[in-house]
This record gives structure tokens, sequence and C-alpha cells, in this order.
């Protein structure tokens, strides 16, 4: 919506969903290390058994380490929270270690609910793109059985371009054109 308003040229109404879009912030315990409901009087909810794991607690259908990721619009703001782009890839890369191997219904990446689809992306935005390709093909071989050889993109052209970025801008796919990726078994670490 701040965009909308942006590009609308109204300024009060961008910086007032500038504000709203921060407002996750104010759900994060940073005694606690992580996002957890309040309750009518503001104060924080009384913590369960299983932490950030219990189903329910503050969300519907998933938990707080698995809603906690979706903060699409200010991942920057997200990893300050987690207290930097270490403690975010290494809480990351712990959640997909715990991740049962046929990614039905868990307490970590649930692919099996849509809201966490976006998560093994977040590696992209941390420089760790190789950690993306890594779990989106696992979560390909086994929440839908692909191919386990070639795994890795080691190069990619656009329309005949290099395309250098981990992602494609939305004005280049309405263009269309050809995304060619070459693969190969072993992560290209740049």
């Amino acid at each position: 919506m701040a965009r909308l308003a942006e590009w609308l040229g109204k300024e009060a109404d961008c910086r007032y969903f500038e504000q709203r879009a921060r407002s996750y912030a104010t759900v994060f315990d940073k005694e606690w290390g992580w996002f957890r409901p309040r309750g009518d009087d503001g104060a924080f909810l009384p913590l369960p058994a299983s932490g950030r794991l219990a189903e329910g607690y503050g969300c519907i259908e998933c938990n707080l380490y698995q809603q906690g990721w979706f903060v699409p619009h200010d991942i920057d703001g997200l990893v300050n929270l987690l207290g930097g782009r270490e403690k975010a890839l290494a809480d990351l890369q712990q959640m997909f270690e715990q991740t049962p191997d046929d990614y039905l219904w868990n307490a970590y990446y649930n692919h099996a609910n849509e809201p966490v689809h976006h998560i093994p992306f977040l590696f992209n935005c941390l420089g760790a793109s190789w950690l993306t390709q890594r779990w989106t093909r696992d979560i390909c071989r086994n929440a839908y059985h692909n191919s386990d050889e070639n795994i890795y993109i080691q190069s990619a052209t656009l329309n005949g371009k290099p395309c250098e970025k981990h992602y494609l801008l939305y004005d280049d796919m309405v263009k269309g054109g050809k995304l060619v990726l070459q693969m190969g078994p072993e992560p290209c670490v740049r």
C-alpha cells in the first residue's frame, strides 16, 4: 500500500502505510528473541511449554516459528531484530535441518501449509543463494519427487544475456523471454 500511495503522490498515506508495515516489530520479544502474541493489556502472553513451536499460540494453522519469517516487505528489519545476518542464517538452516524428509505437516518448515513457501528464498536475501538452491531442490525431490542430479545453478541467462541476480524483477517477467539455467552437481559460491 505504501508503494501504491507513493506512486499516486500521496506522501502522507505513503508514510502511514510504511509505518504500519513495520508494526510487526511490536510483537517481537527482544528478551526471548522471537515473536510473541500480546494480550488485551499489551503484555506478552505466557510462553507455552513448546515455545515458538506451539501451534495456535498467536497463530492459526501454524506456529510462531513459521509465521515469524513472514516479513517479505522488510527482510533487513527482520534480520536486525533477529540479531544480524549470521544468526538469521543459522536459525533458517536449523529450521530446515529439523524438517522431516517428507515435508508433511510439522512444526518446522511446513511445506504442506502455503504461508511458508517463501522461506527457502530468504537464503537468497541473506547472500547464501546456494542454500536456497539446496533446500528448494530438496523440497522438489521429497515433496514432489524430482531429479537428484545437477541441483545447483551454475549460471543463468535471460534473453541470451548473463543474469547475475538471484531474482527476477517484475519488469523483466512481464516482457516475457527465455530464462536459461545451467545446472551442475556442486554449489557455485560467489
